[in-house]
């Protein structure tokens, strides 16, 4: 049996508009944590991906060139040597080699900026650019290295170290 409070003031009748309050407030909360934790659920790859790119960029380096971005891709993704053969990581290793690697634009100086001033939060990731990145060692059948370094190919292939693609117009394009 529970032992009832000493404080009259305490007492609340089960069926009261006082309890219902209390109740609706526990419920609610509840609610909240429950989003909290399958936001971070969902988010949470492309969260620790962007501060793993935020730490890891040179200091004091305003733009990148597409080839030491994607010396960066590749140091992220084998940073985990002993844990390669996870399927996130050969997905992200198959995309990289396809081509399809999301990671930030660090090719434009506004998108570096406002990675370095971002406080590794949700609501404000939409303001770095990002953009697909294609591993430049990993050239498929239909394309053939030109010696500039450009690469040719089949329509959307993309050009130059890295073959860098914009996300948000790739995204519009389909």
């Amino acid at each position: 049996k529970m032992p009832l409070p000493t404080n009259p003031d305490d007492l609340i009748h089960p069926m009261s508009r006082k309890a219902k309050r209390i109740h609706k407030a526990e419920t609610h909360q509840k609610r909240l944590v429950k989003r909290v934790v399958q936001s971070n659920k969902k988010h949470g790859p492309e969260l620790r991906k962007m501060a793993w790119f935020q730490e890891h960029m040179a200091p004091g380096k305003n733009v990148f060139s597409r080839r030491e971005i994607c010396e960066l891709i590749h140091a992220f993704l084998h940073r985990n040597s002993e844990n390669d053969e996870t399927p996130e990581a050969s997905g992200e290793i198959e995309k990289f080699r396809e081509g399809n690697f999301t990671a930030p634009d660090l090719t434009n100086g506004k998108a570096v900026k406002a990675l370095r001033g971002w406080k590794g939060d949700w609501s404000t990731i939409t303001s770095i650019k990002t953009g697909r990145f294609r591993d430049p060692g990993d050239l498929g059948k239909n394309e053939m290295a030109i010696d500039s370094g450009a690469v040719a190919g089949p329509a959307g292939a993309g050009a130059g170290v890295g073959a860098f693609t914009p996300f948000p117009a790739d995204a519009m394009k389909t």
